[in-house]
């Protein structure tokens, strides 16, 4: 093929490919606002479990936005590592005013990874609920983050879990150059039918319990390093039936790559 033809080709790609995000996009608005009036609005049996590395301000935010959902869950468990005497104390604070607000403390991992054993000591304290939410402490759920997942849960018994992905801003530095091409990659990706039937991320999903101990996560998970890549092999083996929406998503702007922030 002739230079003009490659041009032609791939201008050709391009084009198809802005057509195929404007639909995307376009079905992803239309979705939303018509379960925008829609969202449960009575508590729901529903515990929330969020792994807290270190309670820096980006955690915080994370901690207030679950805390004030217009669909409030029956536990909002905090998992931590250590007690941290600071962190503590403006928790106990948040837990006057929230009573479902609780705090767990994990031990350190040996057979898995740290992430897990937190997310394991949490649901073993606080098993009983109908769905298990699950939150990282470094994105910013929206209002309705809750709500919307369960909702749809509750429309559609035969899917298992409903999950999405964060938007990353463009911020300077090279971690964050990288981290921004990932996640955008990543939303590209979650407008494809395909994806929206088979993608998990761990950083924000909602399980039935049920579909959770019918197939033994929590064992699996005590041996195993990353939550998210479990699930997959699950989805992937036909063992649990997922949807992943992006117009879920969540903020995931975090200066200087997020995980490093101590603060």
């Amino acid at each position: 093929m002739n230079a003009p033809g490659i041009v032609f080709v791939g201008f050709l790609v391009v084009v198809l490919h802005c057509l195929f995000l404007t639909g995307s996009v376009w079905n992803i608005r239309r979705a939303h606002a018509a379960y925008a009036t829609r969202r449960p609005r009575h508590p729901e049996d529903v515990a929330v479990f969020v792994p807290v590395w270190r309670l820096n301000q980006r955690a915080r935010d994370c901690i207030l936005s679950l805390l004030r959902q217009s669909l409030r869950p029956r536990r909002l468990v905090i998992i931590m590592e250590s007690d941290q005497a600071t962190a503590c104390e403006w928790l106990r604070e948040q837990a006057n005013q929230y009573p479902e607000l609780r705090l767990v403390f994990a031990p350190s991992a040996t057979h898995c990874s740290q992430k897990s054993l937190n997310l394991l000591t949490g649901l073993k304290a606080f098993p009983e609920a109908t769905y298990y939410a699950f939150c990282d402490a470094d994105v910013i759920p929206g209002p309705d983050w809750l709500a919307d997942h369960v909702l749809r849960l509750t429309e559609k018994p035969d899917v298992d879990l409903i999950s999405t992905h964060q938007w990353v801003h463009r911020r300077p530095g090279a971690g964050n150059f990288y981290l921004t091409a990932i996640h955008s990659m990543m939303l590209t990706l979650g407008c494809h039918p395909w994806i929206q039937r088979s993608g998990v991320w761990g950083g924000s999903f909602v399980i039935r319990r049920e579909s959770f101990e019918r197939e033994q996560v929590a064992r699996i998970w005590a041996q195993t390093i990353v939550d998210d890549v479990t699930l997959q092999n699950l989805v992937n083996r036909g063992r649990l039936r997922t949807m992943y929406l992006p117009e879920l998503m969540l903020d995931g702007t975090a200066p200087d790559m997020g995980y490093l922030e101590t603060d």
